[in-house]
């Protein structure tokens, strides 16, 4: 299962991190933002995000492209356009990059 998948890499990756930033730190951003889903949201999308949110972030960053770590291992389940759902979401959490649409008006 790809959401499997994605967790063990992103478990591997943040364990380097302090406890700000760690694998604890996903899993309750996880666990948000899945709570916080409205009625009709595709779910496996929020939670793909929300597993992936840290490893776009530059001082967490790995090393491979969001995109390349999607493409190999978000495997058949998941459709392209989850995909590409997940690559547009990804960039954007973060309090900074959030500041910076607002302050553009094209926070939505």
């Amino acid at each position: 299962m790809s959401v499997a998948r994605l967790e063990a890499i992103v478990k591997e990756h943040m364990k380097a991190y302090d406890p700000s930033h760690d694998c604890a730190h996903v899993e309750r951003g996880r666990r948000v933002a899945l709570k916080l889903a409205p009625p009709g949201v595709n779910v496996l999308v929020v939670e793909l995000a929300a597993l992936m949110h840290d490893l776009n972030d530059f001082k967490y960053a790995t090393s491979t492209p969001l995109a390349q770590i999607a493409a190999d291992n978000l495997g058949p389940d998941v459709t392209e356009g989850e995909v590409a759902q997940v690559l547009r979401i990804v960039p954007s959490v973060s309090y900074s990059k959030e500041m910076e649409l607002r302050a553009a008006g094209e926070w939505t």
